[in-house]
């Protein structure tokens, strides 16, 4: 039954405060989520390709960058994503259950240790690259930033990609099948796949980094105690890899 509407104030532990409540995601809506987050690429392109030829250049006949409107488009797409779903979950929440939405997401007592050791492995991992050889990761940004220019290319890495990705896998996708499925581990590889593939790059090495990176996010949730320190360190980590790039790139 629904709950009447109330002011949340829940610390997050339902055993202590509330007793049991039922999932406010279902098995089946998790699934269509991980699968409308790994196709929302593939959705964008067709909605740019569309507009693209039937309207914007039958309007706008002139050139223009095409690549860099696809990428606005894109990342629009993903953070309307975001925002439907902390309305749902919002909705839900308010209807179903005494949990406040900072508390569903992730945001609580945070552990400063954990960002103190991890920022400094961060760092550490980081500072060696400065005058190790070029990677892929590299290469990928420095084409994005030759062909998006600097500024699209930083916006979209280092403040929409950190914020959005960590929103929906971290806060809402890991929290919501930790609880319909009861299992950590289902929750850490799921989230962790569809964080990997999301980025449509199938290279074995780059998965791995893909969900090793991961691992590390959900434990800045979880060990960290807070869902920030798992958006600083994945701001900090593409920060530096735009760094890196740019210096590369200068030499």
């Amino acid at each position: 039954m629904p709950l009447e509407p109330h002011d949340n104030d829940f610390d997050g532990n339902f055993d202590e405060n509330w007793g049991y409540e039922e999932p406010l995601f279902s098995k089946i809506e998790i699934l269509i989520f991980s699968i409308a987050t790994l196709t929302l690429g593939i959705f964008s392109t067709f909605i740019f390709h569309f507009f693209n030829e039937e309207i914007i250049k039958v309007i706008y006949p002139l050139a223009y960058n095409e690549k860099l409107w696809f990428l606005i488009l894109f990342k629009s797409s993903l953070c309307l994503l975001t925002f439907v779903v902390i309305w749902l979950v919002h909705y839900r929440l308010y209807h179903y259950s005494y949990e406040s939405l900072s508390s569903y997401l992730g945001f609580n007592k945070p552990n400063w240790n954990f960002l103190l050791l991890w920022t400094i492995i961060f760092i550490s991992l980081h500072s060696f690259q400065w005058a190790n050889h070029t990677r892929a990761i590299h290469i990928r940004l420095s084409e994005d930033i030759l062909t998006y220019g600097l500024w699209a290319t930083l916006i979209s890495t280092v403040i929409v990609a950190p914020i959005c990705e960590e929103i929906l896998i971290r806060g809402f996708l890991w929290r919501a099948t930790l609880d319909a499925f009861q299992s950590e581990r289902i929750a850490l590889i799921l989230s962790s796949a569809v964080f990997a593939f999301t980025h449509y790059n199938f290279d074995p090495t780059a998965v791995i980094f893909y969900f090793i990176s991961s691992f590390i996010f959900v434990s800045a949730r979880t060990a960290g105690g807070t869902l920030a320190f798992a958006i600083f360190l994945h701001f900090l980590h593409n920060f530096a890899l735009m760094l890196e790039t740019l210096v590369i790139m200068s030499k």
